[in-house]
């Protein structure tokens, strides 16, 4: 079992690093960025060190000729984070070459009406999927039933 070292955390001078003020109390970093917070001291002075460098290479880059791919390479994250950031800044940039943004298969290209009288390996045939359980699972996830003999049809709303 842990023993709890008593620390007087009234007295440390906040104006140092986590790492200075554990070093000196003989607790973890950790430890001290707990407490900062919850006596709501302010935060440590590097703490923003590696914090939001993606967010800032991106909020420094022309991105209206560049593929999500191509910021997230450019700034050194993610394709996702990149996306994210991309979104929450309002930056334009360069919609991928072959039209799709955040799904992998062109959803939108077919209808409601085909979505209800075609099968899963019809629609599957239509958008180039290998795997008819792929069109299945999104018909599910939309809410979208086909029709059967005697069985109305019923969709959710989004």
């Amino acid at each position: 079992m842990a023993t709890v070292k008593k620390v007087d955390w009234e007295s440390q001078d906040w104006s140092l690093r986590d790492v200075d003020i554990a070093d000196a109390n003989g607790v973890s970093r950790e430890r001290v960025r707990q407490v900062r917070k919850a006596l709501r001291k302010p935060k440590s002075p590097m703490f923003h060190k590696h914090i939001g460098t993606a967010t800032s290479r991106i909020v420094d880059m022309d991105t209206s000729g560049m593929t999500p791919e191509e910021v997230a390479s450019s700034a050194r994250c993610s394709e996702a984070y990149a996306r994210q950031c991309l979104g929450t800044m309002e930056k334009e940039f360069k919609k991928p070459p072959d039209g799709r943004m955040v799904h992998k298969y062109l959803w939108d290209s077919i209808t409601s009406e085909q979505w209800k009288t075609l099968r899963d390996k019809d629609v599957a045939e239509i958008l180039g999927i290998g795997n008819v359980a792929v069109v299945t699972q999104w018909r599910r996830r939309k809410g979208i039933v086909k029709k059967r003999k005697g069985v109305a049809v019923r969709e959710r709303a989004d």
